[in-house]
């Protein structure tokens, strides 16, 4: 029942107000395969409930594409799951599907599951991307699938340079592209 009057709660939010605020309509026009959502809840090790407004309605279960987010219980872990409350729980994002299977829908009476193969990548109501923010900190770090991506191996390195985050104390040469086996993630 809590759940139900949550749902409708967000619900009611998304429905009352525009889908962006002024600051966000300098952002280019959503792209045809992009959708628009509220972030419902933030869970462990990059994980996002959205529920998407426009269209269909439906709740999604989706990772945050091409980083690797650390888990609760492990280094910087509790640190991440807080930054990315802070940047986007409640507030509507901008969703560019990258998911290797076609994403799972779900109603919102039905429990979401946690591994439903739906990746995203993220654009927050300033325009920017959730995945940078958190490689920019030093909260995530590039997923090893995703190497092409030079920008956001720059910001990983940038971070390790700068011994913030999860690289707080890493012996690894950012030049070297070599990471310190932690377990970390």
């Amino acid at each position: 029942m809590k759940i139900r009057l949550f749902f409708c709660c967000v619900l009611l939010l998304a429905l009352s107000r525009p889908a962006f605020s002024p600051a966000q309509e300098s952002c280019s026009a959503i792209p045809p395969g992009a959708w628009e959502g509220v972030v419902v809840s933030v869970l462990d090790g990059g994980r996002l409930d959205v529920f998407q407004v426009k269209t269909t309605k439906i709740l999604r279960n989706m990772r945050i594409a091409e980083v690797e987010v650390p888990e609760e219980g492990r280094l910087g872990g509790e640190e991440a799951l807080s930054y990315i409350k802070k940047l986007c729980l409640y507030k509507y994002v901008v969703v560019y599907p990258r998911s290797v299977d076609r994403p799972v829908e779900r109603s919102i009476e039905i429990s979401v599951e946690k591994n439903d193969g739906a990746t995203g990548r993220f654009v927050l109501p300033d325009c920017s991307l959730l995945q940078e923010e958190l490689l920019k900190v030093g909260l995530a770090r590039c997923d090893k699938t995703s190497t092409g991506n030079t920008h956001l191996l720059s910001l990983e390195q940038q971070a390790q340079k700068l011994n913030i985050g999860v690289w707080a104390g890493s012996a690894a040469s950012p030049s070297s592209g070599a990471r310190k086996p932690t377990g970390l993630f």
